[in-house]
């Protein structure tokens, strides 16, 4: 019974070549422009919030989310993007390891930075 029911998860390599295409430029050089521009911002606000005469609790929160937030971002880039723009540039490489290896520090940074919020 289990054999009849369809796959909902969507594979691009199963994909025609057009949406293939469209996922490479989205998880590639969007996503890299992304995570640039929020690393910048991240970076202009740690400057900036310890460049005020903020209440010191306030700068170290704000801080430990710009450190976090950042930390998501480089992850990102080798989750999301890294793979698809190798695979724009035509090289055929796997990174399974990769992957598998920054699921856990992703899902850290992701709850680190939600939890800088609560608090």
């Amino acid at each position: 019974m289990s054999a009849a029911l369809p796959n909902c998860s969507f594979r691009a390599e199963d994909a025609n070549d057009d949406m293939r295409l469209f996922t490479n430029i989205v998880d590639g050089p969007v996503t890299l422009t992304v995570i640039i521009l929020g690393s910048i911002g991240n970076i202009h606000c740690v400057l900036v919030v310890y460049s005020r005469q903020l209440n010191r609790a306030m700068a170290a929160n704000l801080a430990a989310l710009a450190f976090w937030d950042l930390l998501l971002l480089i992850c990102a880039f080798g989750y999301y993007s890294l793979e698809a723009s190798v695979r724009l540039a035509g090289v055929n490489v796997h990174f399974e390891h990769i992957t598998v290896t920054l699921h856990g520090l992703v899902a850290l940074a992701n709850s680190s930075s939600v939890c800088s919020l609560q608090y």
